[in-house]
């Protein structure tokens, strides 16, 4: 393995994890956006390596995510829906 996660579990007592596909980042890696593509709508978190808060999103329709003027580097995008929350990794390049 090349050291770097690809995806993160976090165990809490409250949260429902969903399938990994159950939302798809495009494109990934990024360089100017990304969008959430799944079957729900779903609020976005994305978090740097060490977990602080870089970007927070309410639901919204498929609506591209700018990514222009971050740090290049591993991200975590962590998708909260009805259905569950799933934390999946995007690198921005």
């Amino acid at each position: 393995t090349s050291g770097i996660l690809d995806s993160v579990t976090v165990i809490t007592h409250s949260a429902k994890f969903i399938q990994r596909n159950h939302f798809r980042i495009v494109p990934n890696p990024a360089k100017e956006s990304f969008r959430i593509l799944g079957n729900e709508r779903c609020s976005v978190r994305l978090l740097d390596i060490f977990g602080r808060e870089i970007l927070r999103r309410s639901p919204s329709e498929n609506q591209p995510i700018l990514v222009t003027g971050f740090q290049k580097g591993i991200y975590f995008v962590e998708m909260q829906s009805e259905s569950g929350l799933s934390v999946q990794k995007l690198l921005i390049e």
